[in-house]
């Protein structure tokens, strides 16, 4: 996923994979959290996700999917 170049089928795999969690993740396991653009920030900010130690980070290039060419 850092390269942000995948292959159809792989980045289908990729993007729709999940997580299971039996009840919660406690938010002391969250370090960060990546934000699509300032407007979801601004929102974000609005949350005590910050005032918890977890940082709020502006990387809209994870959130852009790029098909490779093989």
């Amino acid at each position: 996923m850092q390269n942000g170049e995948w292959t159809e089928e792989e980045s289908k795999r990729i993007m729709c994979s999940e997580i299971l969690v039996p009840d919660k993740i406690d938010r002391t396991y969250i370090q960060r959290i990546y934000i699509k653009s300032e407007n979801i920030l601004e929102e974000a900010m609005k949350t005590n996700l910050n005032s918890c130690g977890i940082q709020l980070e502006i990387k809209n290039s994870f959130f852009q999917l790029h098909y490779g060419s093989n």
